[in-house]
């Protein structure tokens, strides 16, 4: 423990001449600390200040802080409320990390990106208010958070990092905002309880294994906008049924692989389908259609090598008298 901070009867106690910061290490694995009153002097608390405080339950944190550091109560596994002030515009990385009975979480308004392994091994947390001014969610910021099943992302958010939300096997629901252009690599790898998810128009690239294991997709929608789907981007969706790729895509070899329930596979939009050379379909036992383009039976046929009896076309569209007037 730093000079100038100690702990009585469990109480956390700052002295004098430590008005503005907690300093960084200040009450670092102090295994007696129970509670901790900050003073409404203090601006900024230090990195790892109280990591490991293995009996640390509760934290209030006073409206005159702005800044959090990096690990700052990382490893407290008892710690299950923390009050966080409104005028918190920043929050390091790994700052809750560890904490595995914390249960839920309010981000103030003012933070505007939540950094990486924030809530890594969080295991107890089931809630998360993120507000509009969040931009960017960072590297592995719910990684392993296996109570948390819905979260609700702000249409402010531009980025989400590799492996967001990796492990989190309890999320049934999540939307991507619709300025996402990029789904990462394993961003939501072994979520197995996901249900479903509905890719915007703006996304360009899903990663490699960006939804592996997530044993609970029934359905897979690609918009016309994804040029890139890597490597087991979709592997070991267990309970996927229906698949439907637009025509221009880049399928990387394998990314579909393990998805055994598979009875449909649609191929829509402009584009050559030339990925199908590259799918091994003996993977696919209940593999029973595969749905083409109106007018592309036989490009499609002839390009499989097979297929006159699975290969079949989509009807055109019949207009209506809404369309005809338009």
């Amino acid at each position: 423990m730093e000079d100038g901070y100690e702990v009585k009867n469990g109480k956390g106690i700052m002295s004098k001449g430590h008005g503005l910061i907690i300093a960084s290490h200040a009450f670092e694995r102090c295994t007696d600390l129970k509670s901790i009153v900050i003073p409404n002097t203090v601006q900024y608390i230090g990195d790892r200040s109280f990591f490991g405080c293995s009996e640390l339950e509760s934290v209030v944190i006073p409206e005159s802080v702005t800044e959090i550091g990096e690990g700052t109560f990382m490893d407290c596994p008892k710690l299950k409320s923390v009050k966080m002030p409104s005028s918190l515009e920043c929050i390091g990385d790994m700052a809750f990390s560890g904490c595995s009975s914390l249960k839920s979480i309010n981000i103030p308004s003012p933070v505007s990106s939540i950094k990486k392994e924030l809530f890594y091994g969080c295991s107890s947390l089931k809630s998360v208010n993120i507000p509009s001014s969040v931009e960017q969610i960072e590297a592995g910021a719910f990684y392993d958070c296996s109570s948390l099943t819905k979260i609700k992302l702000p249409e402010s958010v531009l980025e989400i990092e590799e492996r967001a939300f990796y492990g989190c096997s309890s999320l049934e629901s999540i939307n991507i905002p619709a300025k996402i252009e990029e789904i990462r690599e394993e961003t939501f790898y072994n979520c197995d309880s996901l249900m479903s998810v509905e890719i915007p128009k703006s996304v360009q690239v899903i990663g490699e294994s960006a939804f592996s294991g997530c044993s609970s997709l029934e359905c897979i929608d690609i918009p016309p906008s994804v040029e890139t789907i890597d490597c087991e981007a979709f592997c070991n969706c267990t309970n996927v049924t229906s698949i439907r790729l637009p025509a221009s895509v880049d399928l990387i070899f394998g990314a579909i692989v393990g998805c055994d329930e598979l009875t449909t596979l649609e191929i829509y939009g402009r584009g050559d389908g030339l990925f199908l050379e590259d799918i091994d379909f003996a993977w696919f036992d209940n593999l029973k259609e595969i749905i083409v383009p109106y007018r592309k039976k036989n490009y499609y046929i002839e390009l499989l090598g097979w297929g006159e009896d699975i290969v079949v076309e989509r009807k055109p569209q019949k207009k209506t008298k809404k369309d005809e007037s338009k």
